[in-house]
């Protein structure tokens, strides 16, 4: 076999460790099957090995990549992207000098890349890309002469780029977009003639653009610098940028005007340079590039009007987007554009462009279009036709809106919202019949609503309010999905969602827009009648007697209702407009989504669409997640976890326009692609308890999340956010109210400082795969009110906390759970722990800790989970006779793979009353359901064989004992047959010996049942043939023997369950029929099939011939036919054993 290519054929199972054993093996792809699990396979350095291609990519691979890879010398190209692979890349990498294609993107892979990657001198193509690779880019990358494709994208790189990155002469693809890279830009990449693909965006560079990148683009045709702090101008040397399709600089500081020379690109599709500081007038000659698709000039400071040149007959012929607003412009709306705007208009577009709009559209600069209704941001993420947008919102155009934009057929936005224009809504809007988006709001527009707007049934978003419309809104059926936000502000309209137009004159039409009572024209001029009677009698009582104190507090309970109301309204309408902004919210449970699942797992029949019953009919303070203050009316709290929200938040969303909101609590929803925006510091003076934990929030923490001074409980918890090492500290420093902070898997990436500033009143601090290193601070656990602690799984790299755990406990009566796996400490586990006598949850796992078992520890009375598994902890584990109910709480023991000796601790399992089927207390602040739920045993590992199985949800509390992989010997208890509420029971790996006790069939709740790897001897019990729970069963690699019991579970085992025990038979093993006790116990060897009778007369004939032969040997001496016979008898032993031994 030289070339094995089984990519995409669904296959599943366990990767063979073996097969790089194929000697002539060259060519090996197992990509892209899904379901096929395991780790990088064995590598054999006794031969030469000649595999050219390997690509496991899109498989399930875990574990590292073993440091032996560089063993294989012949390999040309190697893909083990989108696996499971984390730890780093290894040195050894350098050694494939024959590679030309290595991808190792979208990967766990982290620390930095390695200097020998560098000896790569074959290499063209480079992706490392979505990784969670560190530390700065080496300098030998300098050295891939023949690389033609480098991708570093979306990684944890930072530092600055090398100058030795312009040695690279064959470069035509570079992308670094999405990392921490700073410094100024590298003039060396002008040096790179082939260079056709730049994307740096999203980075942290400074200074200027250097002009040199203008005059090197002969052969550039993208390059995006976009949402990095460059400043200056752009330069204007663009003499040779003929083959140029696309300029993104958006999200700088760039400054002076939009240059000249880009007029000579001439084959410029897309152009954004919004979200800058560029001043200057509007860039005409732009309107001569035949092919520009994309002009994006957003949020500048460009001035002056829009006027067209006659020089040009046919401006702007490809545009599909164009967004000029938040600029300074005036003048009328330039109506010549609007006539030729060809591409917007019902034409045949052309599909073979190499570089489209929705192409550009969909890599996330306008992957969900954006566009500002009312002061917030609305988004449309998946648009199914071609994104056709006009955007001239927010400048100071003034005139009528030009009836030509109606012929623009294919228009899916039109936003021309705060300007001056005047006069009316042209009726042939309505020829717009693919527009999702349309609004006019805050202008000087006057007349009706016209009847052909009702005409557009795609229209999704419609917003006319603050202008001066009248009469009644259109009757239609997509005008009765809009909400009396989209009319607002127009004192003459009336009808459907705003108030009746029954019995109300022109007049009244202008001015009743505050109205709400329901009461009728009669009723209130009768009230005016009468009021006016008793104002003139209380007015002659004033000017003669002067205002009696009891008329002063009517007058102002009279104001602070009228206060009241308003600011309910105000509320009301913001809340409104939040929920009209997110676009959508579910509207059923699905067992299958992950947020569905886990909240119907906490609230049952509670879970429903929370925003379902708000509405203008109701006051806001009884809609469900609102709580107002009772005197004040102020809303001041949100409460919309698990509230099967969908949507993005907005940085001017009107969530900010709540002032005195105290609690906002948006966890387990989908805000998809919402970052925490600078807005949040408007709560400085009011928010004490913050929870965006698991809902889809992503980017950089804002610097504004130090001013909430009054936080006392702050989770940002398990989405994909940033959080500078500064402003985390300056967080801790400024939040001296704050008791529960979670940040659990926020990137921080820093080490951490000798001393951490906490406050005082800190009771929960969870920063669970943070990214932070170093010593663990004294200070840390000296906390009085401490009761939760998670430090675990800091960083999955090699930069994990190391040293001690301090032994400094004076003050920790309060805490409840302190967690430290998965780092590098080291020494004992420190007996000043026995302290914490509230101490539930102590987990302190996979690190280097040594000494011996803890046995202080048994005197926790509500510890209910002790995990102290992959250590270096050795000895016996001896029982006290001073602690009289040891461990009386546990639930879960987990000491596996140490070094731990002697006999299993009897007195220990007899005192594990938790386990035992009794009454559990459910009022637990801290229950060990709700430690295992978040993650750590949440689906629970046992090793069956070599491979892991996992059960993701079981139904009771996890009972598990876990103490495999050790040297324990003796009997196994038959105390452990009372532990009848047992879930996980792993002994395997030991030296126990004796016989499997028949007590363990009371086990009827057990689930995994592993005592393989031992010396157990004696028949299996039949009472295990009645757990029914049973799932996994595992007794293989021991000296068993006799018949397996027969049960409907026991059928359901495999083969390999038994394994390993040459005395064991029937069901998945072969029959017992016919064979002696003796046999079972000595006949492993046998794979012949014969029977014994057979076998006893072949030992009669042999012993005759034998007797013969021997007769004959003395008499005549050994023939060379005996000598043959037996040197090939004594090959054949020695091939044989050799096999048993493989």
């Amino acid at each position: 076999m030289k070339s094995l290519h089984l990519s995409d054929t669904g296959l599943q199972g366990k990767l063979p460790d073996n097969i790089f054993n194929l000697p002539y093996l060259e060519e090996l792809d197992l990509s892209s099957n899904d379901d096929l699990t395991g780790r990088f396979p064995k590598i054999y350095t006794s031969t030469s090995n000649p595999l050219k291609l390997l690509d496991l990519s899109n498989i399930n691979l875990s574990g590292v990549i073993p440091d032996i890879i560089g063993h294989l010398k012949s390999l040309t190209y190697l893909d083990l992207s989108n696996t499971n692979l984390l730890g780093q890349i290894p040195d050894s990498i350098g050694h494939l000098q024959s590679l030309t294609y290595l991808d190792l993107s979208s990967t766990n892979l982290s620390g930095e890349i390695p200097m020998s990657i560098g000896h790569l001198k074959y290499l063209k193509y480079l992706i490392l890309s979505n990784t969670n690779l560190s530390g700065e880019i080496p300098d030998t990358i300098g050295h891939l002469k023949s690389l033609t494709y480098l991708s570093l994208s979306n990684t944890k790189l930072a530092g600055e780029i090398p100058d030795s990155i312009g040695d690279l002469k064959s470069l035509y693809y570079l992308d670094m977009h999405s990392n921490l890279i700073q410094g100024p830009f590298p003039p060396s990449i002008c040096n790179i003639s082939y260079l056709s693909y730049l994307d740096m965006s999203d980075n942290r560079f400074d200074g200027e653009i250097p002009q040199c990148l203008g005059n090197s683009s002969s052969n550039l045709l993208m390059v995006d610098l976009g949402n990095n702090n460059f400043h200056g101008i752009i330069p204007n040397t663009w003499d040779d940028c003929g083959v140029l399709l696309g300029l993104i600089l958006n999200g700088n500081s760039l400054e002076g005007e939009v240059p000249s020379g880009l007029s000579k690109c001439e084959s410029l599709r897309v152009l954004d340079l919004g979200n800058n500081h560029l001043n200057g007038t509007f860039p005409h000659w732009s309107a001569n590039l035949q092919h520009l698709q994309v002009l994006v000039l957003k949020s500048n400071k460009l001035h002056g009007p829009i006027e067209t040149s006659s020089i040009i007959k046919h401006p702007f012929a490809s545009l599909e987007v164009l967004d000029l607003s938040q600029n300074k412009f005036v003048g009328h709306l330039p109506r010549k554009y609007f006539q030729n705007f060809d591409a917007m208009k019902n034409r045949v577009k052309n599909g073979t462009e190499m570089f489209s709009t929705q192409e550009y559209l969909t890599i996330g600069k306008f992957y969900s279009v954006t566009v500002a209704v009312k002061g917030s941001e609305l988004s449309f993420q998946k648009i199914s036709v071609d994104y056709n947008i006009v955007d001239l919102s927010s400048n100071i155009f003034e005139g009528e809106i030009p009836e030509v934009i109606s012929s623009l057929n294919y228009l899916i936005v039109l936003n021309l919202s705060r300007n001056n224009l005047n006069g009316r809504i042209p009726y042939a809007l309505g020829n717009l019949l693919k527009i999702e988006s349309l609004d006019l709001s805050c202008n000087q527009l006057k007349g009706e609503i016209p009847q052909s707007l009702t005409h557009i049934t795609s229209l999704e978003v419609l917003n006319v309010s603050r202008n001066h419309l009248v009469g009644p809104i259109p009757d239609g059926t997509q005008f009765k999905t809009f909400e009396a936000t989209s009319f607002e502000g127009n004192p003459g309209l009336c009808g459907f969602p705003l108030p009746k137009c029954e019995h109300r004159s022109a007049r009244q039409l202008e001015v009743d827009g505050e109205e709400e009572s329901g009461f009728t024209w009669k009723v209130v001029m009768l009230g005016y009648g009468c009021g006016t009677l008793l104002g003139f009698g209380m007015g002659y009582m004033m000017l003669s007697t002067g205002r009696p104190k009891w008329f002063n507090l009517i007058a102002d309970e009279i104001e602070y209702m009228i206060l009241r109301r308003r600011k309910k309204r105000r509320h009301a309408h913001s809340l409104l407009l939040f929920k009209q902004n997110l676009l959508s919210y579910k509207h059923s449970y699905d067992e299958n989504d992950y947020h569905d699942y886990r909240c119907h797992l906490r609230l049952g029949s509670d879970y429903y669409p929370i925003m379902m019953n708000w509405n203008t009919s109701t006051d806001c303070c009884n809609w469900d997640g609102v709580t107002c203050d009772h005197f004040t009316n102020d809303v001041i709290a949100l409460d919309l976890s698990c509230g099967m929200l969908r949507g993005t938040i907005h940085p001017n969303s009107t969530l900010f326009n709540l002032p005195h909101l105290q609690t906002l609590n948006l966890a387990f929803n989908k805000l998809t692609n919402s970052q925490l925006p600078r807005e949040i510091g408007r709560f400085s003076n009011s928010l004490t308890h913050l929870n965006l934990s698991d809902s889809g929030f992503i980017g950089q923490v804002p610097t504004d999340i130090i001013i909430l001074r009054k936080l006392v409980s702050l989770d940002l918890s398990w989405n994909d956010l940033k959080l500078e090492p500064h402003v985390f500290y300056n967080l801790l420093h400024n939040s001296t109210t704050l008791e529960e902070l979670s940040l659990n898997d926020v990137n921080i990436s820093s080490p951490l400082p000798t001393y951490l500033n906490l406050s005082s009143s800190m009771k929960s601090l969870h920063l669970l795969r943070t990214g932070l290193l170093g010593k663990l601070p004294d200070n840390i656990f000296n906390l009085s009110y401490l009761e939760e602690l998670d430090l675990s799984m800091v960083d999955l790299g090699n930069n994990n906390f190391h040293g001690t755990i301090p032994n400094t406990w004076d003050d920790c009566g309060k805490l409840q759970g302190l967690i430290l796996n998965g780092n590098s400490l080291e020494g004992e586990v420190p007996n000043g722990l026995s302290k914490c006598e509230s101490l539930r949850v102590l987990d302190v796992g996979n690190n280097h800790l040594n000494g011996t078992f803890p046995h202080w520890s048994a005197n926790l009375q509500y510890l209910q989970a002790l995990v102290l598994k992959s250590n270096k902890l050795h000895g016996p584990i001896e029982t006290s006779s001073i602690i009289k109910h040891p461990f009386s709480s546990l639930k879960v023991l987990d000491l596996s793979q140490n070094k731990f000796v002697g006999h299993l601790p009897g007195k220990y399992f007899q005192n594990f009353d938790a386990m035992k089927n009794r009454v559990k207390n459910g009022t637990e602040m801290f229950s060990t359901l709700e430690y295992l739920s978040i993650g750590k045993f949440y689906s629970i590992t046992v090793a069956v064989k070599g491979s892991e199985l996992q059960f993701p949800k079981i139904s009771i509390d996890y009972t598990i004992v876990d103490l495999s992989s050790n040297i324990f010997e003796g009997e196994i208890l038959d105390v452990i047959g009372s532990l009848s509420s047992l879930i996980v029971l792993k002994l395997s790996h030991n030296n126990l010996n004796g016989r499997i006790p028949k007590a363990l069939g009371n086990l009827l709740k057990i689930e995994s049942l592993d005592l393989s790897c031992n010396q157990l001897k004696g028949e299996i019990p039949q009472s295990l043939a009645f757990i029914t729970d049973l799932k996994v069963l595992n007794l293989s690699q021991n000296h068993l023997v006799g018949r397996i019991p027969d049960g409907t579970q026991v059928r359901t085992f495999k083969a390999t369950s038994f394994e390993g025990n040459p005395g064991l038979c029937g069901f998945s093993l072969p029959k017992c029929e016919h064979r002696s006790a003796p046999q079972l116990e000595v006949d492993a060897d046998d794979e012949s099939g014969f029977t014994w009778k057979v076998v006893m007369l072949g030992y009669g004939c042999g012993t005759l011939l034998g007797f013969g032969m021997g007769y004959m040997m003395l008499s005549t001496g050994r023939p060379k036919w005996f000598n043959a016979i037996a040197d090939e008898i004594e090959h054949m032993i020695i091939q044989r054993r050799k096999k048993r031994g493989q």
